[in-house]
């Protein structure tokens, strides 16, 4: 329960100190500074001090008798003070906010040639980069090896939502894998996906890093067991370029013996 409470209080504003000033004169009633200080064990000055913050506050009140500072907590429920003030800086930051919207819009260039870079980091940040995948209605073109190291949370991810998200879009799917047993098993779930995939031999062509390309971005991450995450890159001239690239492979991966007797439908 004392934790609780102090969890609650440092969440309303108050800082450690300020928590165990106002407690001690919860339970202890109208106290003067020194009084509080020996109860919490801190020198006289802090006690007063902090006594006089809670009191601007307005959590704690302060009378005087014979030329002694007397503090008293007020009854908890005014504690909604400090709500109302976080409601009332928060509603100041909104009316700024929403004054220079307008002026920021003027600023905003959507044809900006800089491309738009996200980071994203751990397993959190990867699945958000899987997220936005699924976003997308366009092709996914997709160059990836899988293995028996990936972190059990994705794992869990892509078996509850990934998959059958994806399965429901419908969205064509084009994947150069590389060759192994994990990646074999994959193909055999293309129809499903709505997938060609084509193999590339991993000792020649190892794909340590997953990419996809789909709309106008491309992501590149990788999912371990010691680490997981990934950037996305928004910008046409990257997406097309990796387009590009990717379509060089394709043609390749379609000489090989392994994909021959695979029904190839033309890149869209």
């Amino acid at each position: 329960m004392k934790n609780m409470i102090e969890q609650t209080l440092l969440h309303l504003g108050l800082n450690p100190t300020e928590i165990k000033v106002y407690l001690t004169l919860l339970q202890t009633g109208t106290s003067p500074a020194s009084a509080v200080g020996k109860r919490t064990d801190m020198p006289p000055s802090t006690a007063r001090y902090t006594c006089k913050q809670l009191v601007q506050m307005g959590i704690v009140t302060m009378g005087t008798k014979q030329n002694t500072l007397l503090f008293t907590a007020r009854e908890p429920e005014n504690l909604n003070i400090l709500l109302e003030k976080e409601q009332n800086i928060l509603k100041r930051k909104t009316d700024g906010l929403n004054k220079i919207v307008g002026d920021l819009k003027k600023l905003y260039n959507p044809h900006s040639t800089l491309p738009k870079v996200r980071f994203c980091e751990g397993v959190e940040g990867l699945i958000s980069i899987l997220d936005d995948t699924l976003t997308s209605k366009k092709p996914i073109y997709s160059a990836l090896k899988l293995t028996n190291d990936i972190h059990p949370d994705v794992f869990i991810y892509l078996e509850k939502k990934y998959i059958p998200t994806r399965t429901k879009l419908r969205n064509r799917g084009f994947s150069l894998l590389n060759d192994n047993p994990m990646t074999q098993k994959y193909r055999e779930n293309d129809q499903i996906f709505n997938r060609t995939s084509l193999m590339i031999p991993e000792e020649d062509f190892p794909f340590d890093q997953l990419m996809q390309i789909y709309g106008n971005k491309v992501a590149f991450y990788y999912s371990k067991k010691e680490g997981s995450g990934g950037v996305i890159i928004e910008d046409e001239n990257v997406r097309n370029t990796q387009f590009s690239l990717f379509k060089m492979a394709w043609e390749f991966a379609k000489t090989l013996t392994i994909n021959q007797a695979c029904k190839i439908p033309p890149l869209e």
